[in-house]
């Protein structure tokens, strides 16, 4: 992500939290209809689980996630992920090609 356009201000922040000091291990963002941007909703060091629970069921969502694992030769790795969570049905009126409304 090398550009911040259309990022909220605690979106911005919060993504330099994950890129530059690796404080916190995912962001979750969502649409903002009055900022017409990205709105940050959850950062932290979520669990997959709480990961999971903090997705909504009727509403898509951007998640950045920084995923530490071990190389083949055992050295220590830091890759980030962009996940775009969208539901089934969504309330934005967007459904998914094969879902049922």
């Amino acid at each position: 992500m090398s550009s911040s356009g259309g990022l909220s201000e605690g979106s911005r922040t919060a993504m330099r939290h994950l890129r530059e000091k690796q404080e916190i291990t995912t962001v979750i963002l969502r649409y903002g209809d009055a900022a017409g941007g990205l709105v940050l909703e959850v950062e932290g060091n979520l669990t997959h689980e709480e990961r999971v629970q903090a997705l909504p069921a009727d509403e898509p969502r951007l998640v950045v996630h920084e995923l530490s694992f071990a190389s083949p030769e055992g050295a220590r790795r830091h890759a980030q992920l962009l996940i775009f969570w969208m539901p089934p049905v969504s309330r934005r009126g967007c459904t998914r090609p094969g879902s049922r409304p």
